[in-house]
């Protein structure tokens, strides 16, 4: 099943699974919809990920509109019955309820504690954690087809009295003291590229998005116009799919507006960082090395802070 005409579904198609997956998981952590989650949950089950297939099969299923067939919604739920057959289930109860809970290590998104945890076969921990209070760990062994109840209980920590307190640093001599280097500040520098480089790729993921949403946009005027001529929407008889054609223009229209701005950001915070770095000079500690080849030429920064 394909809920996205885009070129995430055409590296999928090709089998490439690993690369759909790292597309899909770039847009759910951008917008979480039934599309997005149901095209994620494939990519999961094709690369043996089950336990976080049976978690998007079920927001899909959740989520569907009443536009989407019954048919559909069967094919589902019987592919995360197939999946509940092979993962472990868990249920999470946590006082107080405002604790952080992780899952190996891993932060669980708080609403993923009002439902099922879906696990893979095996030990996993489950760990509770709050400021004021002592974290709390228990140890599960998850089986296939099997369902758990983890209680999670935090106990408050006793204030330190006047002996716990620690003593105040002792200052260092004006011999030990470090001078200041001269040169950019490395760490604006590094937090502008990392600035950069996330605008850069949220603007490049965005572009999917857009172009994903205008290849729906054009499949459903496509349908509209098999069903009713180029003046279908002009009537009410195909109300429902003219407004899901509408809708998805827009959601077009936004990715597209999302991406321009997130490429403008790209290139103004990596134009300041390049001036910034022009006025001030490298940092001490750094050293710039051009590199030429046949085909390209270019600056390599090397330097430690």
């Amino acid at each position: 099943m394909t809920f996205i005409a885009s070129d995430t579904n055409v590296a999928y198609a090709e089998g490439r699974a690993k690369e759909a997956y790292a597309l899909y998981k770039q847009a759910w952590a951008l917008k979480q919809t039934y599309d997005i989650a149901g095209n994620l949950a494939q990519a999961e089950v094709e690369l043996g990920k089950k336990a976080d297939a049976a978690e998007h099969v079920a927001f899909t299923i959740a989520h569907f509109p009443p536009s989407v067939p019954s048919t559909q919604r069967e094919k589902l739920e019987k592919l995360l019955t197939t999946l509940r057959a092979e993962v472990g289930t868990v249920r999470i109860r946590v006082v107080p309820a405002a604790a952080e809970v992780s899952l190996d290590g891993a932060v669980l998104d708080p609403l993923r504690l009002r439902e099922a945890i879906y696990v893979e076969p095996g030990t996993h921990q489950f760990t509770a954690s709050l400021s004021g209070f002592q974290d709390e760990a228990v140890t599960v062994t998850a089986r296939a087809g099997g369902s758990e109840e983890v209680a999670l209980q935090l106990h408050a920590v006793a204030p330190a009295g006047p002996a716990g307190t620690a003593a105040p640093p002792t200052p260092l001599p004006p011999s030990a003291q470090q001078a200041p280097e001269e040169g950019a500040d490395p760490t604006l520098v590094i937090t502008g590229a990392a600035i950069a480089g996330l605008s850069l790729g949220m603007g490049i993921v965005l572009t999917v998005l857009a172009n994903g949403s205008a290849g729906d946009a054009d499949s459903q005027y496509d349908a509209l116009e098999q069903k009713g001529g180029a003046g279908a929407c002009r009537g009410a008889t195909f109300a429902t799919d003219c407004d899901k054609l509408a809708s998805t223009r827009d959601d077009a229209t936004a990715y597209t507006n999302a991406a321009g701005w997130s490429f403008v950001v790209f290139g103004a915070v990596a134009a300041g960082t390049g001036v910034y770095l022009a006025v001030e000079g490298l940092p001490a500690k750094w050293k710039a090395t051009p590199v030429v080849t046949s085909e390209s030429a270019g600056m390599m920064i090397q330097g430690a802070f």
